[in-house]
């Protein structure tokens, strides 16, 4: 298994803080981020895995605050997204930043949402060519679909039952799969 980067942290435990990847099929390569507390990088890193040359590159920086927590990643042709949460004393933020040239530059990061309960950690879903970020906030599953201008604010619109509906058209000529729970009374 080739080794995909090379931070120097050693931990003997998990660190829970997850990576995430988005394969380039075309390409033979892979869209990588992760968390890292290394001696050469710290925060969550973005990587273009090269299958080829077994080589990342290019690294950077998407957030090296301590309270940058579990990315996640997905890309759709040039476009590549990453979501992530930020942790703090009392709130936690639900952050986005997006490239449109295949991680090569990236937009400055986005707080798309903010929670002063306990809310999960934001995951990105692909629909056709649409982005959406979704997690549990409140007590209540949030899907936001992330507009493909990323010159201004995305176009975030709370998921509601309608909103099923408006998915199932909109996936008419492609497969889609949402998965909800609701809290047992």
């Amino acid at each position: 298994v080739p080794r995909a980067t090379a931070d120097n942290w050693k931990l003997d435990a998990c660190p829970h803080l997850g990576p995430a990847t988005a394969a380039v099929l075309a390409a033979e390569q892979t869209h990588l981020v992760w968390f890292t507390n290394g001696s050469e990088r710290k925060g969550i890193h973005y990587g273009r895995f090269d299958h080829a040359t077994q080589t990342t590159a290019p690294i950077a920086a998407i957030d090296t605050e301590a309270d940058a927590r579990h990315a996640d990643i997905a890309s759709i042709g040039e476009r590549v997204n990453v979501a992530w949460k930020k942790q703090g004393a009392d709130s936690a933020r639900s952050m986005l930043r997006v490239s449109t040239n295949d991680g090569n530059s990236w937009s400055p990061p986005l707080e798309v949402a903010t929670d002063t309960a306990a809310s999960d950690y934001p995951f990105l879903l692909t629909q056709g060519e649409q982005v959406f970020l979704a997690w549990k906030m409140e007590g209540r599953l949030r899907v936001e679909r992330i507009s493909n201008n990323v010159a201004s604010e995305p176009e975030l619109k709370e998921f509601s039952r309608d909103s099923v509906a408006a998915l199932e058209n909109a996936s008419r000529d492609s497969p889609l799969s949402v998965s909800i729970s609701a809290p047992k009374p």
